[in-house]
């Protein structure tokens, strides 16, 4: 960690002032050390093998979704459970246009791509892009900013390959089935942002995609399908958290 800090804060050196709670005495990751170690992580909790989300136990398999019915991607990781610091973190970026947290999320997920061998083959970096309103509105992409913090402590490029060909609404209401139907044809492959990438197309590749929350996998799911027919080899998914698989 101490490590990918200084290689992070050479591309987002910032004040002294921790970007969550305002405290003195932040760390190269611009938080401050009591945040950076409340932020609930992973470890301590069971996951789906698949698609990552936490349980309350631990049953050796995938969860029922995933069981009954396999999404495209191959896997999915997150930082942690979708709670306490990390949900604020997330807050602050998204709504309270923090821009500086980028690097945070950045650090923070270049540091679980070292750990998940899952992931190791990767070598591209897709954010999931944002709708014509919400960037309007909020002025940047959160997914995107932080694929790009990733990208320069790790030395991976990324690419907007993904276009957004149609305004849907927020998904935070909606259940698995409406999310779904949601996000159907919304995505589309742009390969102009390609240019300068080693290779070209996405044939034989692995890709990364990277977005904020993993909630049921509808969005994320659906960008995967639009790689996998440009020639992608896999695509596997990581995001800033994931929800809590509901108790049974």
């Amino acid at each position: 960690m101490e490590i990918l800090e200084k290689i992070l804060d050479l591309f987002f050196p910032g004040t002294p002032e921790c970007i969550i709670c305002g405290s003195q005495g932040r760390l190269d990751s611009g938080v401050c050390r009591g945040c950076l170690e409340r932020v609930v992580r992973r470890e301590g909790y069971f996951f789906c093998p698949v698609c990552g989300r936490y349980s309350f136990k631990n049953t050796g398999f995938s969860c029922d979704e995933c069981h009954s019915l396999r999404p495209a991607f191959y896997a999915a990781r997150s930082v942690g459970p979708y709670k306490g610091v990390l949900k604020e973190a997330i807050y602050l970026f998204k709504y309270r246009g923090r821009r500086s947290l980028a690097g945070f999320f950045g650090l923070l997920m270049a540091e679980l791509f070292l750990a998940e061998r899952v992931f190791a083959n990767a070598a591209l970096l897709v954010p999931v892009p944002l709708s014509r309103e919400k960037m309007k509105l909020r002025g940047f992409n959160q997914s995107e900013l932080a694929a790009a913090a990733m990208g320069r402590v790790l030395g991976l490029p990324v690419s907007h390959c993904l276009l957004r060909t149609k305004e849907t609404t927020s998904q935070s209401k909606l259940d698995r089935g409406a999310r779904a139907q949601n996000v159907r044809g919304a995505f589309a492959f742009d390969g102009r942002s390609l240019t300068g990438i080693p290779g070209t197309k996405l044939s034989g590749k692995d890709i990364l995609l990277i977005d904020d929350i993993f909630t049921t996998g509808a969005t994320v799911g659906e960008c995967t399908g639009v790689l996998l027919e440009q020639g992608a080899d896999r695509v596997g998914v990581m995001t800033f958290a994931s929800g809590l698989q509901e108790k049974k």
